[in-house]
């Protein structure tokens, strides 16, 4: 719940396609696509098919190896497309090294690190407790005005006063823990767990890698991997875990 306090934004999933092929969806057109497979043939339609298709992973992939090597030691036979990110990156000082990597790839935005789900399942409960508190302030204070003058107004105020106070606690507990354990934050997120993954990553938002240009384009896989990357990035799975009717929920 708190890891992602902000919810998954599908007008800047849509401005990211628009932006990564040259194309632009109409807000009419995006409310009719509700699934992978209808947004892969929406944006493949629109690209020229009569262009040659040429390979835009390879620079990625050629980017990522070599930041591996000089920010990790990473040896280059090591850093093959289903290698995973978490055995190539040490987890002494993981955060340093994430952010370092980040640095060498020309500050492209990368998906910050993730907390242990066991953390995370704290960090929930703990959040709880003001809004308990606050439910059991209430009812003590309406219990003891019960029989006053004054206890139909308290009641209106209790009532009205709880969900506010509780969710701003809730918020304020949440933020506070969060950057109390951000030392702990070692997981690499979905959307970078292979270094196929991170490729698309790096294609998807590096504005210098265009997927399509006045005499060439990319393939209909890479096509495929990007959209998977913008989207899963987004809404925070594995390019890997779409299919054609995977719907945007």
């Amino acid at each position: 719940m708190c890891e992602n306090l902000v919810p998954p934004d599908p007008v800047a999933v849509v401005m990211a396609i628009e932006e990564k092929f040259g194309i632009t969806i109409p807000d009419e057109e995006a409310e009719k696509i509700t699934t992978m497979g209808q947004l892969y043939d929406y944006v493949v339609t629109r690209v020229a098919r009569g262009q040659a298709q040429v390979c835009v992973t390879s620079a990625a992939f050629y980017r990522l190896r070599r930041a591996l090597g000089e920010v990790c030691g990473v040896p280059r036979e090591r850093v093959r497309s289903r290698a995973r990110l978490e055995d190539l990156l040490p987890l002494h000082d993981r955060p340093h090294y994430w952010h370092e990597l980040q640095t060498r790839l020309s500050n492209l935005h990368l998906p910050p690190l993730r907390r242990p789900a066991w953390l995370v399942r704290r960090i929930e409960a703990a959040s709880l407790v003001p809004l308990y508190l606050t439910v059991l302030g209430a009812i003590v204070v309406i219990s003891l005005l019960a029989h006053t003058p004054a206890a139909p107004l308290v009641t209106i105020l209790a009532v009205a006063a709880c969900p506010i106070v509780g969710i701003t606690g809730m918020l304020l507990v949440c933020r506070a823990a969060y950057r109390r354990t951000e030392r702990h934050a070692t997981h690499v997120p979905p959307a970078c767990a292979t270094v196929r993954d991170m490729v698309y990553t790096i294609v998807s938002w590096q504005p210098a890698a265009p997927m399509v240009s006045d005499n060439a384009r990319a393939s209909d896989k890479e096509i495929w991997g990007t959209l998977c990357a913008i989207v899963g990035g987004e809404f925070d799975r594995p390019r890997d875990s779409f299919t054609r009717d995977s719907t945007f929920n």
